[in-house]
């Protein structure tokens, strides 16, 4: 049996473009890349990307406190 996931495969160009809106909101919000904060909005950037929310500034909006 094959179970679905509601996730999708990050593809090397995909994520390119997920760390770039990385690094442009730890810029943006003044953060370390290897503080918790940093690694809470990696996670979640990834999760919504696989969500399918793939509009760099959608993401972005998302982000932002």
């Amino acid at each position: 049996m094959v179970i679905a996931s509601r996730y999708e495969i990050i593809l090397p160009d995909e994520f390119a473009k997920i760390a770039s809106v990385f690094h442009d909101l730890l810029e943006e919000l003044n953060l370390s890349p290897g503080s918790e904060r940093a690694d809470t909005l990696a996670a979640d950037l990834i999760g919504f990307y696989q969500s399918g929310i793939h509009d760099i500034q959608a993401l972005k909006l998302l982000m932002k406190p």
